[in-house]
């Protein structure tokens, strides 16, 4: 009776080492898979991409068409000169409508037409003028403004011939050259408000 209880206690024995040490082997095989799986997870948490987050997209920059090279367009004040003979040549011919429409902008708010007319014809007049040559001899332009010199012979009946240097201001208006005009264009003596007066004295005829 002993003798069974022996064998039964020594069963019993066996089967504890045999599962002690199947659960040894099992964890000792596991090891391995253990630190594989630590490893994986540790790359997954360093690596964005592996951590189940889509990676962030890269802007791509479209080519940019290229640009044509830039055009320099130079534009020309007209000549002032020729501005300066219109105005003059009007002179010569009387026609003080063509001279006023030669005016600036100032000069014509200044001045009505039919005053501007008045002020020739009585030049004229006192002068008892025949007729006018004249030359343009030099200009200087600036970008708004210009001057033009130029010389006026006067041929009267009373006075001969009167030669005067005179200069014209210009003014740019419109992309044409303007006449900025004062009295000083009709004789250079006429500037600053003088005029002109004209005399004449016939002497008395002595008893024969």
């Amino acid at each position: 009776m002993e003798k069974c209880d022996l064998t039964l206690m020594n069963t019993q024995k066996t089967n504890l080492n045999d599962r002690i040490l199947g659960f040894t082997r099992a964890y000792l095989n596991a090891q391995p898979k253990i630190w594989v799986l630590l490893l994986v997870f540790i790359l997954t948490a360093c690596v964005p991409g592996l951590a189940g987050k889509p990676p962030t997209p890269t802007a791509t920059l479209a080519p940019t068409a290229t640009l044509p090279a830039p055009q320099q367009v130079v534009t020309h004040a007209p000549d002032a000169q020729d501005a300066a003979r219109v105005f003059l040549e009007a002179w010569q011919k009387n026609d003080y409508a063509g001279m006023y429409a030669s005016l600036s902008r100032v000069s014509t708010d200044a001045l009505a037409t039919d005053k501007f007319a008045a002020r020739y014809q009585d030049a004229a007049e006192k002068l008892t003028l025949q007729k006018l040559d004249f030359e343009v001899l030099s200009s200087l332009t600036n970008p708004k403004s210009a001057q033009v010199a130029y010389s006026v012979i006067f041929h009267t009946n009373l006075f001969g011939d009167l030669k005067r240097q005179m200069t014209m201001n210009l003014a740019l208006e419109g992309g044409a050259w303007k006449v900025q005009w004062d009295d000083s264009l009709i004789l250079p003596e006429l500037k600053a408000y003088y005029h002109l007066a004209l005399d004449v004295k016939i002497p008395t005829r002595s008893d024969i």
